[in-house]
């Protein structure tokens, strides 16, 4: 064989041994690249350019976890806002003020549907119905109210009334008013400031005879003992609990008060006439058990209290 031939086949052994030559190569088609590929770079240098811009605007760092970080920050702080203030209790409230706007309308609704009583005026959430009194000692005196009630309805020549007894008879310093949740400690601990900072104690009073009353709205009305003896102490205390209203701008007791414990209502509205006769054959009744009941009748005012929602607040004299 010629030496051209074998030198050719050698050549050839050794392209097949160990590939292409570099012009082979370069003849050869170049792989061509995606446009999947293409789009997916050019997102990335995208996502580059405005994590620049934004480290650029913000001063701050692009974090790949910013955005969930931020959302659950912002749930932690949308749980945290729901939850509500919870006050402690003030002059001897052991409990905190913590019972929802919405179980009190509940509870005061059923209340008020089963015992047939009207509201003074609508409740709205987050307000609480407010009040200051003087509760007397009721040892005997529950014997003489019903007896009382009994006479009451054993009365003839009147149109017929169904009285009914009152649960927590008090002696009234103030009107009923509505109060906001934040408001209700402040008023208290004024209250009981000015209480202290005057030099009231306590104080003896007496029940000496009968009384007639109606609400402010002329829907209810009320059977009473009126207080005689012990009317001065009453009105320096009003005037202490008048200006402590005044300071949250609320509406102040009665003119010309008449002191008085309130122990049964009805719906019924009654003449001026029956009214009259009313109080007339009540006050002879009274006076008739009023020696045997002379123990009961005589009270001493040791604290006020202040009721609020469903928390009662003692202020000793």
């Amino acid at each position: 064989m010629p030496m051209v031939s074998r030198v050719r086949d050698a050549i050839r052994r050794l392209i097949d041994e160990y590939g292409s030559s570099d012009e082979e190569k370069d003849k050869a088609p170049k792989p061509t690249r995606s446009k999947k590929d293409g789009s997916k770079k050019a997102s990335e240098k995208s996502s580059k350019k405005a994590s620049s811009d934004i480290h650029v605007k913000t001063g701050r760092k692009p974090s790949s976890t910013s955005s969930t970080t931020s959302s659950e920050e912002d749930g932690t702080k949308e749980r945290v806002e729901e939850q509500p203030t919870v006050l402690p209790g003030f002059l001897g409230c052991d409990q905190a003020l913590g019972d929802s706007a919405e179980q009190e309308l509940h509870d005061n609704a059923v209340s008020d549907a089963e015992s047939g009583r009207v509201r003074a005026f609508a409740h709205f959430p987050g307000s609480w119905a407010t009040f200051v009194y003087l509760t007397p000692r009721l040892d005997g005196l529950g014997s003489l109210f019903n007896q009382l009630i009994n006479e009451a309805m054993s009365i003839e020549d009147i149109k017929p009334v169904k009285w009914k007894m009152i649960e927590d008879p008090h002696i009234s310093m103030s009107r009923t008013v509505t109060l906001r949740y934040h408001e209700i400690p402040h008023f208290t601990a004024h209250l009981k400031a000015e209480i202290v900072k005057t030099s009231n104690a306590k104080f003896p009073y007496s029940f000496d005879e009968m009384g007639f009353f109606t609400n402010d709205q002329a829907n209810t009305s009320f059977l009473a003992l009126k207080v005689g003896r012990g009317k001065e102490e009453m009105l320096s205390l009003l005037r202490i609990v008048d200006s402590c209203l005044k300071s949250f701008n609320m509406p102040t007791f009665y003119e010309n008060p008449q002191f008085h414990v309130s122990f049964a209502w009805c719906s019924e509205k009654l003449s001026e006439e029956d009214q009259a006769r009313v109080l007339q054959v009540l006050q002879k009744k009274f006076e008739s058990v009023q020696t045997e009941f002379a123990m009961d009748l005589a009270q001493w005012a040791k604290a006020v209290q202040c009721k609020s929602g469903n928390r009662s607040y003692l202020i000793p004299l």
